[in-house]
C-alpha cells in the first residue's frame, strides 16, 4: 500500500490455495495472525511482481516452522513453494526462502567467544601458542 489511506480502502488479499508445485514469490506487505478452529496461526500477505496479492494462511505446521525459521518482516522479498502432501506421513510440505536469508546459521556458536577459555577445541586441534604459532610450519596446511 502506498499510504495508510490506501490501506484502509483495500480489501483483504485472496487466500493462497496452491496446487503441488506452485510458488508464491514477492514482497511481504502484511503480517498478521488469526485464531482458527485449530488455534492461532500466522498469515503472511505477499505482493507478486504483477501487483496481485495473496495471503498465505500458515495453519499447516511445516509452513509455520518454515516461516519461523526465516522470520520474514514487512518489505522482505520471500518465496513459498508448496510441494504437496507427503504420501507416507500425511503432512503438507513447504519450502520458504527469504532474499538475503542469513537466519539459517547461528554464527555466534562458532567463535572462540562461544567456548569457555578452558574448554578444548572441539575439533581436537592444538591451541596456538602466544604469538599465533603452534611451533610448526604452515607447510602442512592443505590450502
Amino acid at each position: 500500500m502506498s499510504t495508510l489511506h490506501d490501506a484502509l480502502d483495500a480489501s483483504f488479499a485472496a487466500a493462497w490455495r496452491p496446487a503441488p508445485g506452485e510458488k508464491l514469490v514477492g514482497t511481504v506487505t502484511e503480517l498478521g495472525e488469526r485464531d482458527g478452529p485449530y488455534g492461532l496461526y500466522p498469515i503472511i500477505t505477499v505482493r507478486q511482481a504483477d501487483g496481485s496479492e495473496f495471503a498465505a494462511h500458515a495453519f499447516h505446521d511445516v509452513l509455520q516452522n518454515e516461516l519461523a525459521r526465516v522470520a520474514p518482516k514487512h518489505g522482505d522479498q520471500i518465496g513459498i513453494k508448496y510441494s504437496g502432501k507427503d504420501q507416507e506421513k500425511g503432512y503438507h510440505r513447504y519450502v520458504v526462502r527469504r532474499a538475503g536469508d542469513d537466519s539459517a546459521l547461528e554464527w555466534a556458536k562458532y567463535g572462540a567467544e562461544a567456548r569457555d577459555d578452558d574448554e578444548p577445541d572441539p575439533r581436537g586441534e592444538p591451541e596456538l601458542a602466544a604469538g599465533g604459532t603452534n611451533g610448526g610450519s604452515d607447510a602442512d596446511i592443505p590450502f
